[in-house]
C-alpha cells in the first residue's frame, strides 16, 4: 500500500512539472537577474571583455587629455562596445562625439566665410557622419552646396563695374548733313549716320536749326550740333547717348556717366527691387536704373561719385538671413 502511495506522488510531481508555465523570454529573465545584481553594468560580460573595456577607456582618457579627439572617440567607442551597459563609457563617448561634431561645424563655418565651399562641405559631412540628425550641420551643408548667383555668394555685391561709359559710333566713314529741322531731328540724323541712337532729357528745348556740314566725322558733327542747339550729350551705353540742355547744373550732374551692376540678394521679388529702385531715384536722383528680377540685379547709370554713394547705401541695407548657432555645455 505504501509503495502504491509513493508511485502516485511521483506521478503527480511529474504532471505538475510539465504543466508549470515556462518562461516565454529567457533574455528578459536574464536582464531581471542582472538588475538584481549589485553590479548590473558588468552582467553578461566576460572577464576578457571587462579588461578590454578598461584598457580602451584608460587609453581614451589619455588621448583626450593630449587633444587627440578623434583617437579618443575610437577608444571610448571600443570601451562602450566591450561593456555595453557601462554608463561611464557611453557618456564619455557621447561627450567626445559632440565635441568633434562642434569642431567640424566651426571649421566649416570659417571655410564658408573664406568662400571655400568644397572644403566647408567636407567638414559638414564629417560632422554628419558622427551625428546624422544634426539639423544645423545639415543646413550648413545645404548652404555650402547651394547654387549662388554668379559671380559671388549670397550677399550684396557689385557684380560689374566697367567704369565710365563710352559711346562707340562707327568711325569708318564721314558724312554730309543738310538738315532744316529742330534739335531732335538733327541729333537723330547724326545718330543714324554713325550707328548710334539719341535720347533726350526733359530739359532740352527743341529749336529750329539749319544744319549744313560736309565730310564730317562723328565728334565734329556732335560738337557743332551742341553749339547750335545749346545742348551737350553724355553716353548711356556703347550705342546710346543722352542729350541735355547745356547749363551749369546739368554739366555738374551728368557730364560724365558711369555704369555699375548690383546684385541684391534680399530682393526676392520684383516688388522688392522696385522699392529699392524708388529709393535710389528719390534719395540720389538717379534716373537710369534697369531692374532684372530674375537675377536680383540692378543696372545703374549715373556719375561715378553718385554711384559710389549709392553703393555704400545699398551695402548698408544688406540684411541677409543670419546664421545662428547656439552652443550649450552641460
Amino acid at each position: 500500500m505504501r509503495r502504491l502511495a509513493g508511485i502516485l506522488v511521483l506521478f503527480s510531481s511529474a504532471i505538475w512539472a510539465q504543466s508549470a508555465p515556462q518562461s516565454a523570454n529567457p533574455g528578459l529573465e536574464a536582464l531581471k537577474q542582472c538588475a538584481q545584481q549589485r553590479t548590473p553594468a558588468t552582467c553578461g560580460v566576460s572577464k576578457q571583455e571587462l579588461k578590454q573595456g578598461q584598457r580602451a577607456f584608460a587609453r581614451g582618457l589619455k588621448l583626450q587629455k593630449s587633444g587627440k579627439s578623434a583617437e579618443a572617440f575610437d577608444a571610448f567607442d571600443a570601451a562602450a562596445r566591450a561593456v555595453p551597459r557601462n554608463l561611464e563609457y557611453a557618456t564619455a563617448r557621447e561627450i567626445i562625439r559632440q565635441k568633434i561634431v562642434y569642431d567640424h561645424v566651426q571649421k566649416g563655418n570659417s571655410l564658408l566665410l573664406e568662400d571655400k565651399d568644397i572644403a566647408a562641405a567636407a567638414e559638414f559631412r564629417q560632422a554628419l557622419q558622427l551625428d546624422p540628425n544634426n539639423s544645423f550641420a545639415l543646413q550648413r551643408l545645404a548652404d555650402s552646396a547651394a547654387q549662388k548667383p554668379p559671380p559671388g555668394p549670397h550677399e550684396f555685391q557689385v557684380v560689374d563695374d566697367p567704369g565710365e561709359l563710352r559711346l562707340q559710333p562707327r568711325t569708318d566713314s564721314r558724312h554730309d548733313f543738310h538738315i532744316r529741322a529742330d534739335t531732335r531731328a538733327v541729333y537723330e540724323a547724326i545718330g543714324k549716320a554713325f550707328g548710334v541712337s539719341p535720347q533726350f532729357d526733359e530739359s532740352v528745348v527743341s529749336r529750329p536749326l539749319r544744319f549744313d556740314l560736309e565730310d564730317a566725322d562723328f565728334r565734329t558733327a556732335m560738337r557743332l550740333a551742341g553749339m547750335m542747339s545749346k545742348t551737350f550729350w553724355t553716353p548711356l551705353s556703347a550705342r546710346e547717348f543722352l542729350v541735355y540742355a547745356d547749363n551749369p547744373q546739368n554739366r555738374a550732374q551728368f557730364e560724365r556717366m558711369s555704369l555699375r551692376t548690383f546684385f541684391v540678394p534680399d530682393a526676392s521679388s520684383a516688388q522688392d527691387l522696385t522699392e529699392i529702385v524708388n529709393v535710389l531715384r528719390t534719395v540720389f536722383e538717379i534716373r537710369f536704373i534697369t531692374q532684372q528680377a530674375a537675377t536680383s540685379t540692378l543696372i545703374v547709370r549715373a556719375p561715378r561719385h553718385i554711384l559710389d554713394a549709392a553703393t555704400a547705401f545699398l551695402a548698408a541695407l544688406d540684411q541677409s538671413r543670419p546664421q545662428v548657432m547656439l552652443d550649450f555645455q552641460v
